[in-house]
Formats: structure tokens, sequence, C-alpha cells
């Protein structure tokens, strides 16, 4: 006997899924996904881009004394803004409804599920994309040394893997020399590759901390905290083999308002089972969105990404 479809008796035969299959399928898709939870949604309705705001930061006076008679003097404030464009994305697989009907398992169920996973992994390339397109670039020039560009392209070969110091010295950096916000929760983020993350945990000052043994640092997807940035492992956007060695793992420090992502078609799951009159029918996830960096400009106030990475 064939398959119910997803075992709904009143799912369509062609179009989307009903909108509580959409907003499940979507929200599976989101939590696998590592990037999102760093971006920021822009509102949009309608058009195929949107235009990305970002204020800089008024300096501090060398002197704010007013005397009786003096005005008050006017600063200006610098806003930059660039255009964040949206595309169509989207991807299906085909069932025939005899392998359906002679399947021991739900093969549209798993179909469906494979499709979630394949969206949050596009997904996540896509903001990982514009996460990596910062213009402070940093290459970790050895254990305690490294170089920093300004202009969006590496200066150096990248010769250490990350390690306290470097996840220290852009935090310091951020901080102190460019004047990143933290995120809402007082912490910065930096996401690594697998490789940039087994530098980490192998630094001789890691293992002294956690030699009696402290399970919460190895949370799911995280190497712990290291001051107040936050240590998240990638699944795929980022390299294992950067640098002259080939083995440095390529990283992304990720400051508030970094990057914007608006979405004018939500990601969801559609169904058509028109082909070849039934014999056959295709599952596809498709949507309409788009990501940015907030800002090109690598100074003081407006940076707010630094990208480890190598020439």
């Amino acid at each position: 006997m064939a398959f119910q479809f997803q075992g709904w008796a009143d799912s369509p035969s062609t179009g989307a899924y009903q909108e509580h299959e959409i907003s499940e399928v979507f929200r599976q898709a989101i939590e696998q996904t590592v990037w999102l939870p760093y971006a920021e949604r822009l509102s949009i309705s309608s058009g195929q881009s949107v235009t990305i705001p970002i204020r800089g930061r008024l300096s501090e006076p060398s002197n704010s004394q007013l005397s009786e008679s003096q005005s008050i003097p006017l600063d200006k404030l610098t806003i930059t803004s660039k255009t964040l464009d949206l595309a169509e994305r989207g991807r299906g697989v085909m069932v025939s409804k005899k392998a359906m009907n002679r399947s021991p398992i739900d093969l549209l169920s798993e179909h469906r599920m494979a499709l979630a996973e394949q969206m949050a992994l596009d997904m996540d390339t896509v903001l990982s994309t514009a996460f990596q397109s910062g213009q402070l670039k940093y290459a970790p020039t050895g254990p305690a040394s490294y170089n920093l560009a300004t202009g969006g392209t590496f200066g150096a070969a990248a010769l250490s893997n990350p390690n306290f110091y470097h996840i220290r010295k852009m935090r310091d950096l951020a901080f102190r020399t460019y004047f990143m916000p933290k995120r809402s929760n007082g912490k910065f983020v930096y996401v690594s590759s697998t490789a940039g993350v087994r530098g980490i945990l192998d630094d001789p000052e890691f293992l002294e901390i956690n030699r009696n043994g402290n399970s919460s640092v190895f949370q799911k997807n995280m190497a712990g905290t290291i001051a107040d940035v936050m240590i998240v492992e990638d699944n795929h956007g980022l390299s294992d083999g950067v640098g002259t060695n080939s083995d440095v793992g390529e990283g992304v420090f990720i400051a508030r308002d970094a990057v914007k992502y608006a979405i004018l078609q939500a990601p969801s799951i559609h169904y058509d089972a028109t082909h070849d009159h039934g014999r056959f029918c295709s599952l596809a996830w498709y949507c309409d969105l788009g990501a940015e960096t907030s800002t090109d400009v690598g100074t003081a106030g407006f940076a707010r990404l630094i990208h480890l990475g190598s020439t």
C-alpha cells in the first residue's frame, strides 16, 4: 500500500506544504545553521535590494568644558550605507511513485529532511561568505605575532594556528583600537573552522585551565569562552587549510551589527506530483534572500569584523 503523503490526508498534491510544515522545516533548517544567530535580519516587503545604513562613532572631545558665553560645539556624525541584493535560491529532488510504494521507509519524509539539511548548508554558505568579506584581515605570523591589513586583502601568510594569544589580540584590537560594539549579551563571537578550534584546544594554556576537568567548555558547537569571546566551531564554510603549511584554521571575529540579511520569500519546501501523469513527484526548497556586511569601511568606529586567514 502506498504511503500517505507525510501521513496527512489533507496534504495538497501540488504547491507548497501547509504553513505548519513550512514553519517546521524552516525551524529545523535554522537550528542547523551556524552563522544565522550572528546576523541581523532586515525588514523588507518588496523589491530586489535594500539599503544598509551604519553610523560611525563620535570622537571624544579633548575638552568638553564650556564657558558661560560659549555655545555648545556641534560635531558631525558620519553615516555610510551599502546595498544588499536579494537572489532567488533553490534546489530539488525527484522521487518515483514506484519507489515510494515499495519502500519500507517514508521516502518523502526522508527527502524532505535531506532538503532541509541542504537548505541549512546553503544558508550558512551565503552568510559565511558575507562574514568573510570584512575589511580587517588578520594573519597569524607566529604563535605570538600577527599581521593586520585594513584594505580587505591579507598582507601576509599565516604561519601559525590561532591560539589564546591570537583570540585575545583580536579582542583587544576590536575593543580598544576599532571600538567595535559587543553583542547584546556583552560578548564578541569568534567562529572558527575545526582546525582553528583544534589550535585553541591544543594550546598549553587551555590545557592548563582545564586539566582538572571542566565539561562546561565542551558545549555543543563551542570550544568555550576566552575572556569575553565565545568560540564557535563552523560546520563547512571556513577552510581548515590556509597558510603556508596548509594547516591553519580560518576564522571570523564578530562584533554587533556585522552582517545583515533580508528575506523576501522565506525558505520553504514545495511539492509537485504532476510529473509523467503522477508517476513521479518532486520536492524542492526555494527562497529569495541575501546577506551583506553592514560596512566596507575598515576604520575605527565602522569596522565590525576581523577575518583570520592568509595570503
